[in-house]
């Protein structure tokens, strides 16, 4: 599966969230690559490292093991639900998935 296979499964507030949040990333690196890996988009990173992104339903998450830089994000969301690598905000939340793409563009940054 591509990416753009990937998004064309999206509808509504999902494919715009994911369609804003890919331009994001092209917008601080044209040239990254985005690809498909466990069912998800995922920009790869030096290793161990990676930022992986997906919409659902209600939500919008983004997956990475940059511990650090999760706790710095999670602090910057007032939304956020997470899980150990992942990071939640419900599509009601445009002010923190404004926050969120500037904090994955640090992410990439820290790890490119």
């Amino acid at each position: 599966m591509t990416v753009e296979e990937f998004a064309s499964s999206l509808e509504g507030v999902a494919r715009e969230w994911h369609d804003a949040f890919v331009a994001a990333i092209h917008s601080f690196d044209p040239n990254l690559a985005i690809v498909i890996s466990y069912g998800i988009p995922m920009v790869k990173l030096k290793k161990p490292h990676f930022l992986g992104f997906a919409s659902n339903k209600t939500f919008f998450s983004i997956h990475t093991i940059d511990y650090s830089l999760n706790e710095i994000i999670r602090s910057k969301l007032s939304s956020a639900t997470w899980s150990k690598a992942t990071t939640r905000i419900p599509y009601t939340a445009v002010e923190d998935f404004e926050t969120l793409k500037k904090m994955a563009i640090d992410v990439i940054r820290a790890h490119q």
